[in-house]
């Protein structure tokens, strides 16, 4: 016969065994995990961070960084789509069961951001009367620096660009740094 001592082992062995299996299956089902995406079209990068159980998302948030281009595209009435964003989807970290980063754990500087909030609502107000008087002008910024190009490796599409902040008197109070914020995606 058993005594009450071996049934209170008993039950601390299968009570350990439980929380071990419990514990296992949350550390695989579970994870947090961070994205980044860019679009080789306009620059846009965009972070994308979910909550999520046996990888099927539950909360995801997306933080989009916007450079100068876009919000130039975007006023002229031609914004990037980014229909090819999907295609550069890189998983940056993934953290077990909320607890432990590893597979994958990349850490380290991504990118570094150096535009500052210089282009507010009068510049756009500027770029949105420039498509008005010019009608022309959007579909040839949209042909020259968002299909199929990567605009920052082109000289004659850079100053390209930065023909169209100064015909649209669009001047950032820094000079070297709409010279930096054309070329920096």
């Amino acid at each position: 016969m058993i005594d009450a001592r071996e049934l209170l082992r008993r039950r601390w062995v299968r009570g350990g065994i439980l929380a071990a299996f419990a514990a296992g299956l949350w550390m695989v089902a579970v994870d947090w995990s961070w994205f980044m995406e860019d679009c080789p079209d306009c620059g846009l990068h965009r972070d994308v961070v979910q909550y999520r159980v046996f990888a099927v998302p539950i909360q995801e948030r997306f933080i989009d960084e916007e450079y100068l281009l876009q919000k130039v595209a975007r006023d002229l009435g031609v914004p990037c789509l980014h229909p090819r964003m999907s295609a550069s989807r890189f998983h940056k970290h993934r953290w077990w069961g909320l607890i432990y980063c590893a597979a994958p754990c990349w850490n380290g500087t991504w990118y570094l951001a150096s535009e500052s909030d210089w282009y507010g609502p009068n510049e756009s107000a500027r770029v949105f009367a420039l498509a008005k008087e010019e009608p022309a002008l959007p579909a040839e910024f949209s042909r020259r620096l968002l299909q199929d190009v990567q605009y920052w490796d082109l000289p004659g599409d850079r100053e390209f660009f930065r023909s169209v902040l100064d015909r649209a008197d669009v001047r950032s109070p820094d000079a070297g740094l709409a010279a930096e914020a054309v070329t920096s995606p």
